[in-house]
């Protein structure tokens, strides 16, 4: 237990936000099918949420560099959490496909 004592309330919070980021992670990937039959679409309209999920990673990632010149990293990587974790519940309880993507895309671009 020594080696615990050293983390502070920011740590705990952070590696806690980390986990619950991997487990809607792998949610999301294991419930495709039921998104599919919930909201009526084909395969590739699902396909879509992953593309313009990437999308706006890769976007994110070409502006994280000026965003560094005006923020701290410790203050981008909360914000990307948040962002994930908005995006995470705005996907889950939507009634309507396009807002189901916002939700994605919001949570891709954390």
């Amino acid at each position: 237990m020594k080696a615990l004592k050293g983390f502070t309330n920011t740590d705990w919070t952070i590696m806690a936000i980390m986990f619950l980021h991997a487990v809607c992670a792998i949610l999301t990937g294991t419930v495709l099918v039921g998104i599919i039959a919930e909201f009526n679409i084909s395969y590739t309209q699902a396909g879509l949420i992953d593309t313009i999920r990437n999308l706006s990673v890769i976007f994110v990632l070409v502006i994280t560099v000026k965003l560094l010149k005006i923020f701290s990293a410790k203050q981008l990587f909360i914000f990307s959490r948040v962002a994930i974790a908005a995006g995470y519940i705005i996907s889950a309880i939507t009634q309507d496909y396009t807002l189901f993507l916002v939700g994605v895309v919001i949570a891709g671009m954390g």
